[in-house]
């Protein structure tokens, strides 16, 4: 484990991990590299959410080892811990929330972005539909810049015109990041680099 030359990844080394007398992970092992798109599917209760907190930072009640950027996880701590999460990952989960009085123009100065999208500027915030609002959260956090982008089930409420839209936006600029799509939805096969998570480990499908 570890890389001198190609240091901007997330290492997961015989990582294992349980609740009471319920195994998560056994011996998971796993590099994601930079700039891949990675699809990352499980039954439920196979570990996403967990791997999603564990990977993020949230989490540090695991065994094993597990290296970001080739550091050690465990090694951060406190205000160093909350730094280096808030450098590193943006996280996108299902119902993010958006300011719902702002219109489009007031978000994007709020937000400090300027907004892709074709949506007037004009238009307020709360009268999106569901998909719309995941497209403008989307597009927030590319502008963010961070490495790593973390989504959470994030289009499992939406229809299929707005999951094409979706990837559509999230393929075009996300080529500079490394993304980690925690997902249940199939209507997402083939669209990146499809892993499996299960048995307490992680496997390329």
């Amino acid at each position: 484990i570890g890389n001198t030359k190609e240091t901007k990844m997330i290492e997961l080394d015989q990582i294992e991990k349980s609740f009471s007398d319920r195994k998560i992970f056994e011996s998971l092992t796993y590099t994601f590299r930079t700039g891949e798109f990675y699809l990352v599917y499980g039954k439920n209760g196979a570990g996403k959410s967990t791997l999603f907190s564990l990977i993020s930072l949230f989490d540090r009640d695991y065994h094993g080892a597990y290296l970001l950027d080739g550091e050690e996880r465990k090694r951060l701590w406190g205000k160093r811990e909350m730094k280096k999460r808030d450098e590193s990952f943006s996280l996108l989960s299902p119902n993010n929330d958006l300011p719902p009085h702002m219109t489009l123009g007031e978000l994007s100065a709020f937000e400090g972005f300027d907004c892709t999208l074709s949506f007037p500027s004009e238009k307020c915030v709360d009268t999106l539909s569901g998909g719309e609002k995941e497209l403008i959260a989307l597009d927030i956090e590319f502008h963010n810049k961070k490495p790593y982008l973390l989504l959470d089930e994030t289009t499992s409420h939406l229809d299929d015109s707005h999951v094409n839209d979706f990837l559509a936006l999230l393929q075009k600029r996300s080529e500079d990041q490394t993304v980690l799509f925690f997902t249940h939805d199939i209507r997402l096969k083939g669209r990146g680099k499809t892993l499996l998570l299960e048995d307490g480990k992680i496997r390329e499908a």
